[in-house]
């Protein structure tokens, strides 16, 4: 089977299902992030199931009850990441939470750099990327609509909205990782705060 074909028998799985139990749950935790670990180190394709079990303390036998490879583990930890994510933005009521989230979501991504220039720069696997892209956008469309149940009007479709924002957010994260960080994580937060909410407008003079 094709590397690419790993990724779509991964993400084609439901991977994380709510009724997993305790056990299950903190099996696929441990396996995560000792692939998390290892890819602070070196690339997703030179990291074995073998790599992962040791670093994981589990043996190959508890690896394949839960995941057929390692390509489907990855996308596991994508969705539980993306999970989390959604949980703090849920909570991230006001700009000042919004920025801090946004500048510890920053940080995670330069503490596990090679896990997202993977992601945002890998050029083997563009549906890493997009995929990405497409959960950031909705868990942005529900912190919309929380927004707007609480009496906010929105002048563009929300769904527009949300993949406008995810859109300059993936973009924005993949110049950062590029160019090494050039500035702090909490900067680039700061930056982007600013931005989202209009402060340097982007205009075009048609004359």
């Amino acid at each position: 089977m094709s590397t690419k074909q790993y990724w779509e028998v991964g993400m084609s799985k439901n991977v994380a299902n709510s009724s997993e139990d305790r056990r299950v749950r903190r099996t696929r935790k441990l396996l995560w992030e000792a692939l998390l670990k290892l890819l602070q180190e070196r690339s997703l394709e030179n990291i074995s199931v073998t790599d992962i079990c040791e670093e994981a303390l589990l043996n190959r036998t508890t690896f394949y009850k839960h995941f057929e490879n390692k390509y489907e583990l990855f996308t596991y930890g994508m969705k539980y990441d993306q999970e989390l994510f959604e949980k703090k933005l849920l909570r991230a009521a006001t700009s000042e939470e919004g920025e801090q989230l946004s500048r510890q979501i920053l940080e995670t991504m330069a503490e596990h750099r090679h896990y997202y220039k993977l992601l945002l720069i890998g050029k083997e696997e563009k549906q890493l990327s997009t995929l990405l892209r497409r959960q950031i956008a909705e868990q942005m469309e529900l912190k919309l609509e929380q927004t707007q149940r609480e009496g906010r009007r929105f002048n563009n479709p929300l769904p527009v909205i949300a993949q406008f924002y995810a859109g300059a957010l993936l973009a924005l994260a993949t110049w950062w990782l590029e160019n090494e960080t050039p500035i702090s994580a909490e900067e680039l937060a700061h930056h982007w705060s600013q931005l989202s909410r209009g402060k340097e407008p982007f205009a075009f003079d048609m004359d």
